[in-house]
Parts: C-alpha cells; sequence; structure tokens
C-alpha cells in the first residue's frame, strides 16, 4: 500500500511532467497556420506562392522569438497571397534541413533568420537582417512588395512614391510632388494629415538628396525608437513614419542568394 508520502511524490512527479509537455507544445515551431518544409516540400512551396516567409530556427522556441513569429503568422493569415513557414533545425538530428540552412549560408547562432521569397523569382531570396520585432519584420517584407497594409500607409500616396520613384524627370518628379501637396492641403482628417505630409516631406527630400535619404531616415527612426525616454506619443509618430518608409524602401539589408 503506497503510503501518503510516496502518493504525494508521485502526485508532484506528475504535476512536473505534465508541466514540461505542455511546455514543449506550447514553445514548438509550427504555430497554427503556419507552414512546416523540408527540403522536398521547400521548393515545391516557394515556387507556386506569390511571397512565402521562411524562417529559420530551432525546432523549439519561446519567449520574444515566439510571440514575434505567432503575430506574423496572424498577421499573414488575412493576406492569401503571404504564407509564414519554417525550417525546423534538430540539434543532433542531421535532416534535410541541414542542406537548406547549409544552402542560405544560415549559421545556428544566426536563429532565428528569416527569409523572403516570391514565386516571381524564386532562385533569389531577400534576408532580414534588423531586429527582431514583428513590426519590422512586416515593414520590410511590404518594403519588399508583399501584400501587407500597415497604419498610416495611404494606397494614394503609394501610388504616387511608385510613380516619382520609377522616373528620372525632375520634371515629373516636381509634378507628382505639387499633386501630394494638393491632396494634404485638402485633408481634413488629422492622423490622415500627419502621415500624408510625412509622405510629401519624404518626395522633397529624395528630389534633392537623391534615394539614399530613405535609408538615413529609416536610420534615424530606427534609433529614436530604441530610446527609453521617449513618450508613448512620440514613439507611436516614429512608428507612423517608419510604417510610411515601407513604401519607399524595405529599410533593411538584403542578401541575394542565387
Amino acid at each position: 500500500m503506497a503510503t501518503p508520502l510516496r502518493t504525494q511524490q508521485v502526485y508532484c512527479y506528475f504535476c512536473l511532467l505534465l508541466t514540461v509537455v505542455v511546455s514543449c507544445t506550447e514553445g514548438r515551431l509550427n504555430v497554427n497556420g503556419s507552414v512546416r518544409l523540408d527540403l522536398i516540400t521547400f521548393y515545391k512551396i516557394i515556387s507556386t506562392q506569390p511571397f512565402v516567409l521562411v524562417k529559420f530556427d530551432k525546432d523549439f522556441t519561446y519567449g520574444l522569438n515566439l510571440r514575434v513569429f505567432q503575430k506574423l503568422v496572424e498577421v499573414s493569415l488575412s493576406y492569401p497571397e503571404l504564407l509564414v513557414a519554417t525550417v525546423e533545425i534538430q540539434d543532433y538530428v542531421n535532416t534535410s534541413s541541414y542542406t537548406l540552412m547549409e544552402r542560405y549560408k544560415v549559421k545556428k547562432e544566426e536563429f532565428p533568420a528569416y527569409f523572403l521569397f516570391s514565386s516571381a523569382n524564386f532562385n533569389t531570396s531577400a534576408r532580414y537582417s534588423g531586429k527582431l520585432n514583428a513590426d519590422a519584420i512586416l515593414r520590410w517584407i511590404r518594403g519588399h512588395g508583399a501584400p501587407v497594409e500597415l497604419e498610416g500607409c495611404l494606397a494614394e500616396y503609394d501610388s504616387l512614391v511608385s510613380e516619382f520613384l520609377s522616373t528620372m524627370s525632375s520634371k515629373k518628379q516636381k509634378k507628382l510632388l505639387g499633386r501630394a501637396r494638393k491632396k494634404v492641403s485638402l485633408t481634413q482628417n488629422e492622423e490622415v494629415q500627419f502621415t500624408a505630409k510625412f509622405y510629401t516631406k519624404m518626395l522633397s527630400n529624395i528630389a534633392k538628396q537623391g534615394i539614399s535619404f530613405v535609408e538615413k531616415q529609416c536610420s534615424h527612426l530606427n534609433r529614436l525608437v530604441e530610446k527609453p525616454e521617449l513618450s508613448e506619443q512620440e514613439r507611436k509618430k516614429a512608428d507612423l513614419k517608419l510604417n510610411v518608409l515601407s513604401s519607399f524602401s524595405p529599410c533593411a539589408g538584403m542578401t541575394v542568394v542565387s
């Protein structure tokens, strides 16, 4: 017959085991809505989907790493053209995932490593080189053409930006800048006007200083949002500006893998 002490020990062991099982389940990389890839399925998926955001990582993750990934998957569910996938790397198990790691020059100490693929040219990829931040990654993939809507971005101004950046004619750029300024003057909503003015300011500075001004502005705002003394209101404004900048540039390094 089991003694009360023995019964208590068994109960404590069961609770500990249950905690470990639950933690392992929550930490698994396969978040609902994402797709797990291997060497066989990898190229089938990236060659047929308009945009695939692939995360190279160990097969167990938690904390900020997991929360960022969950948010990216959640956002992707609203966009049929965007799929979020994972390549899981297991310690001490030499699977086909290691072949993909070598192919894309990913080291374990660089986990998590995010890559964006497009079926339009799936033989090349863009590699994310910024901080582990869901909003920053979303801005980055939007800058590379993925159809993601971000707060503060305005479709009519995005069209002007696209047209502005595609022309080398200073005369046409001046005309487009005039159209943007006229739109701002007709805008009544304060929040819309704030980002509309920023669009116009960016166009004006690009006309004067060239496209390199975008990267300078990205760097400035990224440093700004890292300051702990920044008020919530100022941080919100900086985040909106960073969202708008995704219409001009990915604001992050791009590694092309042939």
